[in-house]
């Protein structure tokens, strides 16, 4: 498609009175095709962000977060009817969405090294849907359910697809970090929801109530050297389902 315009806009405001702060991402989208889905998009991400470190010495935060998207589009295809293209129209959505996250990480200081265990617990709630067939999906196609999105509350990489229902996502990260700049470390995480979400598609690890278990091992015994083996284990049987 020819992208004409593009334009993006992000505002993050000083801490407030209670520690926390706002940020405003705005974006505005053309895309324009000689044949095939013609969509303009006009997009506002608003969130409300306070961290706050417990007695316990746990980190924790709250985002209170709104998606507001409107979208005037034009032969957008069905997926679920494929040769029969939507008619033109206007589509609009407003979620809103409230995540909570907390962590508590144990340190212990030996000589030459410090261990460090951080359980995780991450969870949302918002609505459920917010994808209807009028909205086209032109980000968010390539999708892969892994370790650097176990803990969002939106899993998906763009704007057209979004993350509904309430979820619940924990794991851990264990880590022996050494002196002189060289460490191990490893992370195991799942998503458990009350019900299916039909948005991710078959065999993505997240379409059942269950999600596959996502993993990664780092090894770096220097600055000149990093090993990454990252992981996702079937939810029932633990069988190798990407590496």
């Amino acid at each position: 498609p020819l992208i004409v315009p593009q334009i993006e806009h992000s505002l993050v405001t000083r801490p407030d009175r209670f520690g926390g702060s706002f940020r405003v991402n705005s974006s505005f989208l053309a895309l324009t095709r000689k044949q095939g889905t013609n969509s303009n998009r006009l997009s506002v991400r608003g969130h409300w962000f306070l961290p706050q470190v417990g007695r316990l010495g746990d980190v924790r935060s709250i985002t209170a977060e709104i998606k507001a998207d409107g979208y005037l589009t034009s032969d957008v295809v069905d997926q679920q009817k494929p040769l029969t293209p939507n008619d033109d129209g206007l589509t609009a959505r407003l979620v809103p969405q409230v995540t909570f996250d907390w962590r508590l990480p144990f340190i212990r200081q030996e000589q030459g090294a410090r261990q460090v265990l951080e359980p995780i617990v991450n969870a949302s709630i918002s609505s459920y849907g917010g994808n209807p067939s009028e909205i086209p999906n032109e980000d968010s196609l390539n999708f892969e359910f892994d370790d650097t999105n176990i803990f969002s509350d939106n899993r998906f990489p763009g704007i057209d697809r979004i993350e509904g229902g309430p979820r619940l996502n924990y794991g851990f990260r264990y880590g022996i970090y050494g002196e002189q700049g060289g460490y191990i470390a490893a992370l195991l995480g799942q998503v458990l929801r009350p019900k299916a979400d039909d948005t991710f598609a078959d065999k993505t690890g997240l379409e059942a109530r269950n999600s596959d278990y996502v993993g990664r091992i780092d090894i770096a015994p220097s600055p000149l050297l990093r090993f990454y083996e990252r992981v996702r284990l079937d939810r029932d049987t633990l069988a190798m389902r990407r590496n």
